[in-house]
C-alpha cells in the first residue's frame, strides 16, 4: 500500500486550481481542527506567461493577492455570508483522512460551490 510515509522529500507539490468561489482552508492537528474562509486564488494561463519577464510580474502580482487576503483588508463581501458545512461532516472526513493516511499534522481545501 502506498503511503505518504515513504516520500523521501518532505515537500509534496500542490496544484492551485481557481474555483472562483469561497474555499476553506482546514488546518489538523492531532484533535485540533480549525478553519479559515477565503476567496479562491485566480487564475495563470500559460498563454500569460510566454516569457520569463511575465511569469515574473504574474508571479508578484500572486504573491501580492495572497498577502492581501492574509491580511484582509480586502475582503468580498460577497464571500463573508458562505458557510463551512456542518461541523460533524468536517469532523468525518478529517477523522477518515487521519486514520487512511496515517497522518496527524496536515491542511486540506474544501470548496463550496454554490447552485445557479
Amino acid at each position: 500500500m502506498w503511503s505518504l510515509n515513504k516520500l523521501k522529500s518532505l515537500m509534496v507539490l500542490q496544484e492551485f486550481v481557481n474555483y472562483n468561489t469561497m474555499i476553506f482552508k482546514i488546518y489538523i492537528v492531532g484533535k485540533y481542527v480549525k478553519y479559515m474562509k477565503q476567496k479562491s486564488l485566480f487564475d495563470i494561463h500559460k498563454e500569460q506567461v510566454s516569457t520569463d519577464k511575465s511569469l515574473f510580474i504574474y508571479l508578484f502580482i500572486y504573491l501580492f493577492h495572497i498577502l492581501n487576503m492574509i491580511s484582509r483588508t480586502n475582503i468580498d463581501k460577497n464571500i463573508t455570508n458562505v458557510e463551512l458545512r456542518p461541523t460533524n461532516f468536517i469532523e468525518n472526513v478529517t477523522n477518515r483522512l487521519k486514520e487512511a493516511l496515517g497522518l496527524y499534522f496536515f491542511d486540506l481545501i474544501l470548496s463550496r460551490i454554490s447552485r445557479l
